[in-house]
C-alpha cells in the first residue's frame, strides 16, 4: 500500500505543501460533490458524503501522487438512472443533463438543446434576468482568466464570484437558486428497509457498474 508506506516515512518538511495541496483540492471538490449530487437527482448532501470513502481508500491504498479523486458526470447520471426508477416507479429513463434551464431560471421540457433553445426564444419573458447575469458573469470569468492567466485555476475563481455575488447581493432573495444550507455530521449506516430482493438486486447491478466506470 502505497499510501501507507508514505504515511510511515512521512517527513514534517512536506506538511505545508500538503495542507495547501489539501485545500486547494478541497475548494473544487466541495461544489463539484454537491453539483454531480444533484445532478444525480439526489440531495447536494449525498454528493458530499458519497466522496468521503474514496479518498480515505485512494489516500491509503493509491499509487499515483497526481491523480485527483472525485465524482464525474457519467457517474452521476447512471446513479439517477439506477435509483430513479426505484424512487418513483417509473421506468428507466436518464436524467436531462443541460444547463439551459438552470442558466435562464426556467423549467424547461424539451431534452434537445435545439429544442430548449427554441423554447427560450417562444417564451423569453419567462427569463430570470438575475439569473441569467449570473450565469454570463461567471462564463466571462472562466473566459478571461483561461486567456489571461492560463495557470490560474479559473474554474474555482468563478465559484468564488458566484458566492460572493450572491451573498454580497443577496440574489437568493431575488429568485437566484441557491443550494442552500448543507447538513453538517456523517450518513448514518443501515441497511436498506422495505427494498424488494429484486431492487437489491438491481442496485447491485449498478453499483457494480458504477465502481467499474469511476
Amino acid at each position: 500500500m502505497a499510501g501507507l508506506r508514505t504515511l510511515r516515512g512521512y517527513r514534517s518538511a512536506w506538511l505545508r505543501s500538503d495542507l495547501l495541496a489539501g485545500l486547494t483540492v478541497a475548494a473544487y471538490l466541495v461544489p463539484q460533490c454537491l453539483a454531480y449530487g444533484e445532478l444525480a437527482g439526489l440531495p447536494p448532501i449525498q454528493g458530499l458524503w458519497s466522496i468521503l470513502p474514496p479518498l480515505l481508500l485512494y489516500a491509503l491504498i493509491g499509487s499515483s501522487p497526481q491523480l485527483s479523486v472525485g465524482p464525474e458526470s457519467t457517474t452521476a447520471v447512471m446513479t439517477a438512472a439506477a435509483i430513479g426508477p426505484l424512487a418513483a416507479g417509473n421506468p428507466p429513463r436518464l436524467p436531462r443533463t443541460g444547463q439551459i434551464g438552470k442558466i435562464s431560471g426556467m423549467a424547461l421540457q424539451s431534452e434537445s438543446l435545439p429544442g430548449q433553445l427554441l423554447e427560450l426564444l417562444r417564451h423569453p419573458g419567462g427569463i430570470h434576468i438575475p439569473t441569467l447575469l449570473l450565469a454570463l458573469g461567471v462564463l466571462v470569468c472562466l473566459l478571461v482568466v483561461q486567456r489571461r492567466h492560463p495557470q490560474a485555476p479559473g474554474p474555482l475563481l468563478a465559484v468564488l464570484l458566484a458566492v460572493a455575488l450572491v451573498a454580497l447581493g443577496q440574489l437568493d432573495q431575488h429568485g437566484v437558486a441557491v443550494i442552500g444550507a448543507i447538513p453538517a455530521g456523517l450518513p448514518h449506516f443501515a441497511l436498506p428497509s422495505g427494498a424488494a430482493a429484486g431492487e437489491l438486486k438491481v442496485l447491485l447491478s449498478a453499483a457494480v457498474g458504477i465502481a467499474l466506470v469511476g
